[in-house]
């Protein structure tokens, strides 16, 4: 398939920003931007629940199912879950780690950095950063229809349903289920979305120095998780990992 997003070759942090500035100047005030950082540059963008290990036959009956049972047992830990709507439901659902047709971006381009940059893991030598400028034409609109059914794929605001999700600055792309033997299309895939994405890439090499500059500049484990585990993993980087 040709490809119709822009790629840059990112060598150092300062390149970054000035590549990051071209691409988000052009109509500013009409545009959304949003971005994902990726710890494999190879990786699609497809949500988790569509990767092969979570098809399961009939998907969408068990996607709905696993949904009710995690808003069944989560209500001792958030009793206002039995008001959620299908949209905030998937959100909180997504951002403990559950399986869903929601793909996590962010409007800070440097949390989306410590995204991709953050595990130490990495096979190809390559991370990336997607960017993605969509505009009021790819916005979920009708929150009283069911996330499950969407037509197409949208951009999907969510609300600030955990505290995750306002230190992540975060949204979502919500993605249309097409059918049971091939659920989900990623996303540089579907048309009207692929012009819209640009692809930084970074060298591995790079993964140290990154993580550094965007601590100095606020990002790290404890800004994006607020709570006692992004604390003790934040302080067990800084006093004993930095330089790993």
């Amino acid at each position: 398939m040709e490809v119709k997003y822009k790629e840059f070759e990112i060598l150092k942090f300062e390149d970054f920003i000035s590549q990051l500035k071209k691409y988000t100047l052009k109509d500013q005030d009409k545009t959304i931007r949003i971005y994902r950082g990726h710890q494999e540059s190879n990786w699609l963008l497809l949500p988790k629940i569509g990767r092969r290990e979570y098809l399961k036959p009939s998907f969408l009956e068990n996607e709905l199912e696993c949904l009710e049972e995690f808003k069944r047992m989560a209500i001792q830990h958030n009793s206002d879950i039995k008001n959620y709507s299908s949209w905030d439901l998937l959100a909180l659902a997504q951002h403990h780690g559950f399986p869903t047709r929601l793909l996590d971006w962010t409007s800070n381009p440097l949390a989306a950095l410590w995204f991709a940059f953050y595990n130490e893991n990495n096979i190809t030598g390559k991370r990336c950063i997607w960017g993605l400028l969509a505009n009021n034409k790819s916005l979920a609109a009708d929150f009283n229809k069911e996330a499950f059914f969407q037509t197409r794929t949208v951009v999907f605001r969510p609300n600030h349903v955990t505290i995750r999700i306002t230190a992540q600055n975060g949204w979502f792309t919500n993605h249309q289920y097409l059918n049971e033997n091939h659920p989900f299309n990623p996303l540089e895939e579907q048309n009207g979305y692929e012009i819209k994405l640009a692809k930084f890439i970074f060298d591995n090499k790079m993964r140290i120095e990154i993580l550094k500059t965007i601590d100095i500049l606020g990002i790290n484990q404890y800004t994006l998780f607020p709570d006692l585990d992004g604390l003790v993993s934040y302080l067990k980087w800084n006093r004993f990992n930095r330089d790993n």
